[in-house]
């Protein structure tokens, strides 16, 4: 005997019925024990447990007289909750905390029209419920008048609706805020779809949470990806790790992927009894363009300036912009050329791969029965991405302009374009950026359309998944309107864009602040050049050779130069350096006016040059005007300069007269006559003797008489001549020189005359050579006048100026071989 069974062994709901398969041999009487208390006799017996929970089922085979035989399968059967279950709707309640819900049509056929199925799933111990759906394509309409699905918060359709859903755009998901959610399946007579797929999951009180996540997009070519978290189990805090280095924090991250490849993304969730974590394994493929090769263009000043960008690859397009994001378009293609812009500008290169051309609805009017149709109606799609509506194919009946136009639902106006069709079929350029949007509308909405339409074949919906659905028309799911193999374009992949510099160097300017005339008759031209803007260091190159700055020691004539500064931007500057006019001097001058006297004058008057002279006399001290006063006899050099630097040196010769001397000849002892002769000074001379008269020549003399003469040349300047006529027995006549002087002279200096009016003559005598001074002061001791002279053996006469005082009492003090004698003169 064998005793053998066969029998399903789990389940994720109770009760659970099992048919228990007897497979024994060469026994005829059994023995069942299901393990939760029953037994049977049956040899294949079916057996329904009302429990969750695991079953040990033994069997006895008993053959009689072959023998007895048992066997026994620990936890045999398994009823658990945890279990993931299959559900249609209509099954009732559903207590396993996963499972699949499809809709009373099955996963292989469309649900079936009037009818109304209710499913509620309730999980043993469940907090909450969450419903995702995987598939969704029930008849549209606005309001979802016709079918639709409505899930409810709770374990009836008295619980608070979550909403009402049509069309083929995937609704939720959908948790609940206890332990039940219940579904409601709605189809009317007619149009039916192929229904939906949903998988729901519980979380239970206690424990970790279920972690899961998804992204509308698996593939993008701008990067942008939106994250939506699935997680169960009430979550506090979330972990992402976006796999390019950036994560975050939020529940729902949008994030932007900077570089092109496949990335995998990792999810951590964790409530207040722990966390689990799911990594999906390259999830997100980001197919974005690399950004194009581009080089700018440099230019020295304002100047439009051409800037060329290079595609990744070959075909793409290349946009221009003035912001690195958004901004205005500028142009398009390889090259930009800027307008003229004075200073540096950044434009910016967005490379551009178009997306491939796809089709979707019917391909031409020939899919069933139809004709063409004068009214207006329109076609309605879901659009579940923004696309391009590139073209479509038409038939019309006669020839003539329609206006096409694109809608929202409630009837918006999007775009549209007047075409003018020729009888028959023709492909329409349409071009309509169509954003996203839920039952749009494409037709004829004014005029007679006079178009091809079907009324039998038509099948919805026509679809691109993940992009649009065409799926009814206004007049239902039996019609198809006017627009036969629409062409339609992904928007277009994006690069980032590539910073192009349109550098504008600033110019550099040359001015001369100094031009230095040269000098005449030599090389003193001086040229100080300032430059200005441009980028140091500058480089200068002059047309005389010379690669300084600055220039010196030219002569008359124009110069050339060349500047270029660090950015190889020019300047160029010619300049004149002239020649100054010659400087000229006149000099004048005022001799000394009595030998040994400093009352002589030099003056210089200038010409040519450039005005705003200076002057440097040899003096000592240095004079520094155009005339030097009070200066005696001499040779005197003057050097003048111009304000340019110009120098000219002229000599101003002060003639000191020689001394007026005099020796007298009797001429004739016997009658008295006596002949004055008188050098130096300047003649013409007059004369006053003592004896009052005013001739040069002395008659009538007496022998052993005392006479002398004051002597007084063209300058005022005067000498006394004394002497004593001799005896006509005496020869040679005696001529005293000083000794018979002193004799009349009272104390040895006298004034004469006295009172004076304009020069008086200061007299003495002396037999040696010795200095002396002469001091003119008034009645309050003020000095007025000084000389400093030395005498020789004979006498002396100093003639002081009287012109300049006023009336009155002065003293004259002479100092000589330590002597003082004071004088009293009286000016009338």
């Amino acid at each position: 005997v064998d005793a053998a069974y066969t029998s399903a062994d789990s389940s994720c709901s109770a009760p659970f019925t099992v048919t228990f398969n007897n497979t024994s041999n060469n026994a005829s009487t059994f023995i069942w024990d299901f393990g939760d208390g029953t037994t049977s006799s049956a040899a294949s017996p079916m057996h329904t447990y009302n429990n969750y929970g695991s079953y040990t089922v033994s069997l006895i085979a008993d053959g009689g007289a072959c023998g007895v035989d048992t066997v026994t399968v620990v936890d045999q059967v398994v009823i658990d909750s945890s279990f993931a279950c299959v559900a249609f709707t209509g099954d009732g309640t559903q207590t396993s905390c996963f499972g699949t819900l499809y809709d009373s049509g099955g996963p292989n056929n469309d649900y079936p029209d009037n009818q109304d199925f209710i499913t509620t799933i309730s999980p043993v111990n469940a907090a909450n419920v969450t419903l995702t759906f995987t598939l969704f394509d029930v008849e549209n309409a606005s309001g979802c008048i016709y079918d639709y699905i409505e899930i409810f918060d709770g374990p009836t359709t008295a619980s608070p609706s979550l909403g009402q859903y049509c069309g083929s755009v995937i609704p939720g998901p959908f948790t609940s805020s206890g332990p039940s959610i219940t579904v409601l399946q709605h189809s009317d007579q007619a149009v039916v779809g192929e229904g939906f797929v949903a998988d729901w999951a519980c979380y239970k009180a206690n424990q970790p949470p279920t972690v899961d996540f998804t992204s509308d997009v698996t593939e993008t070519c701008t990067g942008e990806v939106q994250f939506t978290d699935l997680t169960i189990g009430n979550p506090v805090s979330w972990d992402w790790d976006f796999g390019d280095g950036n994560s975050s924090t939020m529940k729902d991250p949008f994030h932007t992927y900077a570089s092109g490849g496949f990335y995998t993304v990792t999810l951590i969730a964790v409530n207040s009894f722990g966390s689990d974590t799911v990594v999906k394994t390259a999830l997100i493929n980001v197919t974005k363009p690399s950004a194009p090769g581009a080089s700018g263009d440099d230019n020295c000043g304002p100047a439009s300036l051409v800037l060329s960008a290079t595609p990744s690859s070959p075909g793409n397009t290349i946009s221009w912009f003035d912001q690195v994001v958004g901004g205005t378009l500028l142009d398009t293609g390889t090259t930009f050329v800027t307008p003229v812009i004075n200073t540096t500008t950044t434009y910016y290169a967005e490379e551009a791969v178009q997306a491939p051309a796809q089709s979707v609805g019917p391909l031409d009017n020939t899919i069933g029965s139809g004709g063409y149709y004068n009214f207006n109606t329109f076609i309605v799609f879901d659009a579940f991405v923004p696309f391009t509506l590139v073209s479509t194919q038409v038939y019309a009946g006669t020839a003539g302009n329609r206006l096409i136009t694109l809608r929202t639902s409630s009837g918006a106006f999007i775009a549209d374009t007047l075409v003018n069709l020729p009888a028959g079929p023709s492909r329409v350029t349409l071009d309509f950026d169509v954003p996203i949007g839920i039952d749009m509308e494409l037709g004829i909405f004014t005029g007679t359309a006079n178009l091809y339409r079907n009324n039998g074949g038509v099948n919805y919906p026509y679809t691109i998944p993940g992009i649009v659905s065409i799926h009814n028309s206004n007049a239902g799911q039996n019609y198809y309107y006017f627009f036969y193999d629409w062409e339609i374009r992904e928007t277009d992949c994006l690069s980032d864009r590539t910073a192009v510099v349109a550098e504008i160097f600033p110019e550099p300017a040359a001015t001369y602040t100094t031009v230095k005339q040269a000098c005449f008759g030599n090389f003193s031209g001086e040229i100080d050049l300032t430059v200005t803007g441009g980028t140091a260091p500058y480089l200068y190159l002059w047309s005389n050779g010379a690669t300084v700055q600055d220039q010196v020691g030219l002569s008359t004539g124009t110069y050339s130069v060349s500047i270029s500064d660090a950015n190889d931007c020019n300047a160029s500057e010619s300049i004149f350096v002239g020649i100054q006019p010659p400087l000229s001097i006149t000099t004048g001058k005022s001799n000394v006016t009595c030998n040994g006297a400093d009352n002589g004058t030099a003056r210089a008057v200038v010409s040519g040059g450039t005005a705003g002279y200076t002057y440097n006399w040899d003096t000592s001290p240095v004079s520094s005007s155009d005339q030097v006063n009070n200066l005696p006899g001499g040779s005197y050099t003057v050097t003048v300069n111009d304000t340019r630097g110009c120098t000219k040196t002229s000599v101003v010769n002060i003639f000191d007269p020689s001394a007026i001397g005099a020796f007298s000849i009797p001429n004739n002892p016997n009658n008295g006559d006596i002949n004055l002769l008188v050098t130096g000074g300047i003649a013409p001379y007059s004369y006053n003797w003592n004896t009052g008269s005013t001739n040069e020549d002395l008659t009538g003399a007496q022998a052993g008489v005392f006479y002398f003469c004051q002597i007084t040349d063209r300058n005022s300047c005067a000498r006394i001549h004394a002497l004593v006529m001799p005896n006509p027995q005496q020869s040679p006549p005696i001529i005293d020189k000083g000794e018979q002087l002193r004799k009349v002279l009272k104390d040895d200096v006298d004034i004469f005359p006295n009172p004076a009016n304009e020069n008086v003559a200061v007299v003495f005598a002396t037999d040696k050579d010795e200095s002396y001074q002469i001091l003119l002061r008034d009645i309050s001791g003020k000095l007025l006048s000084s000389f400093n002279n030395q005498s020789k053996f004979g006498d002396v006469s100093h003639i002081i100026d009287l012109s300049a005082l006023s009336k009155g009492m002065y003293f004259v003090e002479v100092y000589r071989s330590g002597q003082k004698t004071v004088k009293k003169l009286v000016k009338k």
